[in-house]
């Protein structure tokens, strides 16, 4: 086989009687896995040249699986491309340990994870001889070791499987050498030496693995930050409940103080975002927050806005439908008369969506003075005598003035009327009458 991306063709070389080991005539194993020629003895002559009816001998190196298996018959074997995968049946079937098999003709496993690149082929994989399954898929895997990295070209991958097996005939061909000294072999690639442990007269290489990623953050939470990003602990209790995780630490005792500000002050610790309005909203009318959401689809009626606007002290949430965004200040207007009419509590400071906030300086100064103003907005007749004790209440240092008072009288009656009639609609005629200051005892006089 090729590399990824490259034309996939696979050479069917079946371990059996027919095709031996042409250095010592035995079959069970390839020419370059011979123990005779590892010995640098002198090859030896084929006896079927002498005896045609000679039965080969079995080699004694080979697997067990393959000593106690018959070969395969020659009707009913699968057509087009194929790979022969003898040592299977040995694997001990757990991920730590990776096969090391001699009659391989492919490398193959079953572990997706450690897939690095995939490619599409069509190949019949036959397993010690006798099983068949198709494969689709054949890549590059990277196996971290104690000595490093080892990475093996050209495997297949095939969920049917148990475990990983590297032929050491295709490693040596794509990725590096192989050593034997009589016990175990050893993968050389790129200078580093991979030692392999015999385990039941089989040789594996043992790998390197996390026991569990949330492990790490036990002692490094950021580890869990720059994977899985801004999480609550909530959400990774639930996944850890569900068995997403092999171990499971003690959730709780995760401080994740160390990873941002998002994260220790919002959804880590469950706690609300400290905002500049949150210390001076105690009492209902503070602070009323508006904003203008659209444009939708056109309705029946031709609304295509939705103007929201809530008292963030009391939680009073108001949706309005509107058709236009000029039409938004008239209604915030209207729904700041009604807000004063029904409640009671004046308002201070109106928030918008582009940030702004205007604040009702009058009154501010009203509180801190102890004084308020109060007319009869609805009595046109004495509606200039009202704008002029407005006026003079916000002369916190007398009208003694006399540019003060010439200002006063300067005035034309029906310009104040006009003043005082718009007022008037806008808040809906309503009422301030005496009464007392709103967080104080004190009565108005």
């Amino acid at each position: 086989m090729g590399g990824p991306g490259a034309a996939q063709v696979v050479i069917l070389v079946e371990i059996w009687d027919l095709n031996p080991c042409r250095y010592c005539w035995e079959w069970g194993h390839w020419v370059s896995d011979c123990q005779l020629k590892k010995a640098r003895k002198l090859p030896l002559g084929d006896p079927r040249r002498f005896n045609l009816n000679a039965r080969l001998k079995k080699s004694a190196n080979c697997h067990p699986a393959l000593l106690n298996a018959a070969g395969p018959s020659t009707t009913g074997r699968a057509t087009g491309n194929s790979a022969n995968v003898v040592a299977v049946q040995g694997h001990p079937g757990n991920g730590d340990h990776v096969l090391l098999d001699s009659g391989a003709t492919d490398s193959v496993s079953n572990d997706f994870s450690l897939f690095k690149s995939l490619s599409l082929t069509s190949v019949s994989l036959i397993v010690a001889s006798t099983d068949r399954f198709p494969v689709k898929q054949v890549g590059v895997i990277e196996l971290k070791t104690a000595e490093g990295i080892l990475r093996v070209s050209d495997v297949l991958y095939c969920p049917n499987i148990k475990g990983t097996i590297i032929s050491l005939g295709k490693f040596k061909q794509l990725d590096g050498s192989v050593e034997w000294d009589g016990d175990i072999y050893t993968l050389v690639q790129r200078g580093i030496r991979f030692s392999s442990v015999e385990i039941q007269h089989r040789c594996f290489l043992k790998l390197s693995r996390a026991v569990s990623c949330v492990n790490a953050i036990e002692i490094h939470p950021r580890v869990l930050h720059e994977r899985l990003g801004h999480l609550s602990l909530r959400l990774i209790e639930k996944t850890v409940q569900a068995g997403a995780v092999v171990d499971s630490p003690s959730v709780r005792q995760l401080k994740l103080d160390s990873c941002c500000v998002t994260c220790a002050t919002t959804k880590a610790t469950r706690q609300p975002v400290s905002l500049p309005s949150r210390d001076i909203c105690r009492d209902p009318g503070d602070v009323i927050a508006a904003d203008v959401v659209g444009p939708y689809k056109a309705s029946v009626d031709g609304f295509q806005y939705v103007l929201t606007i809530q008292d963030l002290a009391s939680g009073l949430v108001s949706a309005v439908p509107l058709k236009s965004k000029g039409e938004a200040t008239k209604e915030i207007m209207r729904w700041i008369g009604q807000f004063i009419t029904q409640s009671k509590w004046p308002v201070k400071r109106l928030r918008t969506d582009n940030a702004l906030e205007f604040v009702s300086t009058w009154i501010l100064w009203n509180e801190e003075t102890g004084k308020i103003v109060t007319a009869a907005l609805g009595d046109e007749l004495d509606a200039q005598d009202a704008a002029v004790a407005v006026l003079e209440s916000r002369d916190p240092y007398g009208s003694d003035s006399p540019s003060y008072e010439e200002a006063i009288k300067s005035a034309d009656l029906a310009e104040w009327k006009a003043a005082m009639e718009e007022e008037m609609g806008s808040l809906e005629h309503h009422q301030l009458h005496q009464g007392t200051i709103p967080g104080t005892s004190r009565e108005v006089p």
